[in-house]
């Protein structure tokens, strides 16, 4: 199957499954989303394509843990507790950074986005990149979160 090929290529090349959570997987499953958002935007409905790109990620984020969450507590029949490694946290903080960066960023510019804000978009995306991988690796934050 697709996901033991990247398995069989995160273990050869050192990679965790969080890293393949964070890349592969990641943009396998937002590409076409962007397609479409780009596509609607470009074709005169761009509120469609920002309410697009906010709502299809929220989605997965809220519908996709919850459910995924609730199952294995379910099948576990207690609660679980869920190992919060570095490489998740910086995740976290990145992801609630970028909403942020958007929530105050675009009403400051009165409503809307320049390429400038789009070039810091994608900065901000590597400088993630950057911090996940060093974290994964344990370049940087080595010592475990204490939960």
């Amino acid at each position: 199957s697709t996901q033991s090929t990247w398995e069989a290529v995160g273990i050869i090349m050192g990679l965790s499954s969080q890293v393949l959570g964070a890349t592969v997987l990641a943009w396998g499953n937002s590409i076409g989303d962007m397609v479409a958002d780009v596509t609607v935007t470009r074709q005169g409905f761009p509120h469609m394509g920002i309410a697009a790109t906010y709502a299809g990620p929220l989605f997965n984020l809220l519908m996709g843990m919850s459910l995924s969450l609730l199952l294995k507590t379910i099948k576990a029949g207690t609660s679980v507790a869920i190992t919060m490694t570095n490489s998740i946290i910086i995740l976290f903080v990145f992801h609630i950074g970028g909403l942020l960066i958007a929530l105050v960023g675009v009403p400051v510019r009165r409503w809307t986005i320049s390429k400038k804000v789009g070039i810091f978009m994608l900065c901000y995306y590597l400088v993630f990149s950057v911090f996940y991988l060093l974290a994964d690796f344990g370049v940087i934050f080595s010592t475990p979160w204490k939960t």
